[in-house]
């Protein structure tokens, strides 16, 4: 897979790069991958290394091959994927957060918005699928959305998707978990 395709895509928003590019990037990636047994696909590689810690700017979107039912026809949002600049944003500490959340072979590669996150996939066999990933849900496996096979296919398939505002009030539905609706039952009985 060319880093070309990602390159080119990417060019296309506005990219603010909080990373400072050093050699040492594909050495530190490699090194995670080697400490954790994770099988790490060489675009993504190539994309920390160039990218590190990076926010797109623009209105980026992406879409879920799989949906939620709770989604309907919205695209999740893209603001930040994560570097190796030991801070907040830090992928390791990314890593670290949301361990005990995540499937053991799935990683945190970028923030979705609100607690969600796009991940990708560092096992064996399904190396390099990226997932959405609902901070909700509490079900391990089927908490993950695929979005795309490969990362480069995940950055050619983002797009900027503009904000229209709706000058009509009209009825808004919400989606409650079964656990929330029957305690508003309760609370309602007395």
């Amino acid at each position: 897979m060319s880093f070309k395709r990602i390159k080119d895509k990417l060019d296309q928003y506005t990219i603010d790069i909080r990373s400072t590019k050093t050699n040492n990037s594909l050495n530190e990636i490699n090194k995670i991958e080697e400490e954790n047994g994770y099988y790490i696909s060489s675009d993504y590689k190539s994309f920390i290394s160039e990218y590190g810690e990076c926010w797109i700017e623009d209105n980026v979107y992406t879409d879920l091959r799989e949906k939620p039912v709770w989604l309907g026809g919205e695209s999740v949002p893209v603001e930040l994927f994560y570097g190796l600049e030991q801070n907040d944003y830090d992928i390791r500490e990314a890593i670290k957060t949301y361990k005990e959340q995540l499937p053991e072979h799935i990683i945190p590669i970028a923030d979705a918005d609100g607690g969600d996150q796009i991940c990708l996939d560092v096992s064996e066999i399904n190396q390099g699928k990226i997932y959405f990933w609902d901070h909700e849900l509490r079900d391990g496996e089927q908490d993950l959305f695929l979005i795309a096979d490969t990362f480069t296919e995940f950055i050619e398939g983002l797009y900027i998707e503009e904000e229209v505002e709706d000058s009509e009030t009209g009825a808004i539905d919400i989606q409650l978990s079964d656990d929330l609706l029957a305690m508003l039952k309760d609370i309602n009985k007395d």
